[in-house]
Protein backbone atom coordinates (compact mmCIF):
# COMPACT_ATOMS: atom_id res chain seq x y z
CA UNK A 1 0.00 0.00 0.00
CA UNK A 2 2.87 2.32 0.76
CA UNK A 3 4.27 1.27 -2.57
CA UNK A 4 1.23 2.92 -4.25
CA UNK A 5 0.86 6.38 -2.36
CA UNK A 6 4.62 6.69 -3.13
CA UNK A 7 4.27 6.23 -6.35
CA UNK A 8 1.60 8.33 -6.33
CA UNK A 9 3.96 10.79 -4.79
CA UNK A 10 6.74 10.64 -6.98
CA UNK A 11 3.97 10.72 -10.20
CA UNK A 12 2.40 14.11 -8.73
CA UNK A 13 5.76 15.70 -7.92
CA UNK A 14 9.15 14.60 -9.93
CA UNK A 15 7.29 13.63 -13.31
CA UNK A 16 4.25 16.45 -12.65
CA UNK A 17 4.35 20.02 -13.84
CA UNK A 18 3.84 22.26 -10.48
CA UNK A 19 4.55 25.91 -10.56
CA UNK A 20 1.88 27.30 -8.82
CA UNK A 21 -0.04 27.10 -5.75
CA UNK A 22 -3.11 25.85 -7.06
CA UNK A 23 -1.13 22.76 -9.16
CA UNK A 24 0.25 21.65 -5.64
CA UNK A 25 -3.34 22.12 -4.35
CA UNK A 26 -4.67 19.67 -6.39
CA UNK A 27 -1.71 17.27 -6.01
CA UNK A 28 -2.18 16.63 -2.84
CA UNK A 29 -6.22 16.33 -3.56
CA UNK A 30 -5.11 13.29 -5.58
CA UNK A 31 -3.24 11.66 -3.36
CA UNK A 32 -5.85 12.17 -0.72
CA UNK A 33 -8.18 10.18 -2.99
CA UNK A 34 -5.91 7.93 -4.16
CA UNK A 35 -5.52 7.21 -0.77
CA UNK A 36 -8.46 6.85 -0.06
CA UNK A 37 -9.16 4.27 -2.87
CA UNK A 38 -6.43 2.00 -1.82
CA UNK A 39 -8.21 1.95 2.40
CA UNK A 40 -11.06 1.34 0.77
CA UNK A 41 -9.85 -1.24 -1.37
CA UNK A 42 -7.92 -3.19 2.03
CA UNK A 43 -11.31 -2.73 4.12
CA UNK A 44 -13.13 -4.25 1.22
CA UNK A 45 -10.65 -6.88 1.23
CA UNK A 46 -10.58 -8.18 5.06
CA UNK A 47 -14.60 -7.69 4.88
CA UNK A 48 -14.48 -10.49 2.46
CA UNK A 49 -11.96 -12.33 3.94
CA UNK A 50 -13.88 -12.21 7.25
CA UNK A 51 -17.03 -13.09 5.60
CA UNK A 52 -15.63 -15.86 3.97
CA UNK A 53 -14.40 -17.50 7.39
CA UNK A 54 -17.40 -16.73 8.48
CA UNK A 55 -20.29 -18.72 5.84
CA UNK A 56 -17.53 -21.29 4.41
CA UNK A 57 -17.43 -24.33 6.61
CA UNK A 58 -14.54 -26.77 4.79
CA UNK A 59 -15.02 -29.97 4.95
CA UNK A 60 -13.01 -32.58 6.71
CA UNK A 61 -10.45 -34.63 5.08
CA UNK A 62 -10.76 -38.39 5.96
CA UNK A 63 -8.74 -41.55 5.07
CA UNK A 64 -10.99 -42.77 2.16
CA UNK A 65 -10.91 -39.38 0.76
CA UNK A 66 -7.00 -39.18 0.80
CA UNK A 67 -6.96 -43.01 -0.80
CA UNK A 68 -9.59 -42.23 -3.43
CA UNK A 69 -7.79 -38.99 -4.42
CA UNK A 70 -4.15 -40.94 -4.99
CA UNK A 71 -5.38 -44.30 -6.74
CA UNK A 72 -8.37 -42.59 -8.88
CA UNK A 73 -6.09 -40.34 -11.32
CA UNK A 74 -4.14 -43.50 -12.10
CA UNK A 75 -7.12 -45.62 -12.50
CA UNK A 76 -8.84 -43.37 -14.84
CA UNK A 77 -5.77 -43.41 -17.39
CA UNK A 78 -5.92 -47.14 -16.79
CA UNK A 79 -9.62 -47.49 -17.87
CA UNK A 80 -9.62 -44.70 -20.87
CA UNK A 81 -6.57 -46.49 -22.39
CA UNK A 82 -8.80 -49.80 -22.17
CA UNK A 83 -11.98 -47.89 -23.27
CA UNK A 84 -10.03 -46.62 -25.84
CA UNK A 85 -9.55 -50.42 -27.58
CA UNK A 86 -13.55 -51.26 -27.55
CA UNK A 87 -15.46 -50.29 -30.32
CA UNK A 88 -18.27 -49.58 -28.53
CA UNK A 89 -16.34 -46.27 -27.00
CA UNK A 90 -14.60 -44.99 -29.37
CA UNK A 91 -15.80 -41.47 -29.00
CA UNK A 92 -13.34 -41.63 -25.39
CA UNK A 93 -10.35 -40.79 -28.01
CA UNK A 94 -11.70 -37.43 -28.64
CA UNK A 95 -11.63 -36.47 -25.14
CA UNK A 96 -8.21 -34.97 -23.83
CA UNK A 97 -6.52 -36.66 -20.94
CA UNK A 98 -5.95 -33.54 -18.96
CA UNK A 99 -10.41 -33.04 -19.67
CA UNK A 100 -10.78 -37.12 -18.47
CA UNK A 101 -8.68 -37.61 -15.73
CA UNK A 102 -9.06 -34.35 -13.38
CA UNK A 103 -13.34 -34.73 -14.28
CA UNK A 104 -13.25 -38.63 -13.47
CA UNK A 105 -11.45 -38.11 -10.02
CA UNK A 106 -13.70 -35.12 -8.88
CA UNK A 107 -16.72 -37.57 -9.93
CA UNK A 108 -15.46 -40.18 -8.37
CA UNK A 109 -14.57 -37.91 -5.11
CA UNK A 110 -17.80 -36.55 -5.01
CA UNK A 111 -19.74 -40.66 -5.26
CA UNK A 112 -17.62 -41.19 -2.53
CA UNK A 113 -18.79 -38.48 -0.28
CA UNK A 114 -22.28 -38.68 -1.43
CA UNK A 115 -22.31 -42.16 -0.80
CA UNK A 116 -20.37 -42.52 2.48
CA UNK A 117 -23.09 -39.76 3.44
CA UNK A 118 -25.89 -41.87 2.25
CA UNK A 119 -24.73 -44.88 4.35
CA UNK A 120 -24.38 -42.65 7.61
CA UNK A 121 -27.67 -41.27 7.18
CA UNK A 122 -29.30 -44.78 6.92
CA UNK A 123 -27.32 -46.05 9.93
CA UNK A 124 -28.70 -42.99 11.90
CA UNK A 125 -31.93 -43.63 11.00
CA UNK A 126 -32.45 -47.45 11.66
Amino acid sequence: MTGYVMGTLDKKFVEGNIKTFDDFHGAILDIFNDWETVQDQSVKKEEFIRNMKEKINPGKLDDSTLIIGIATPPAAMAAKRAGENVPQLGFIKAIPDVVFVPSATILTLFLAKLTKRMLQGSTTAS
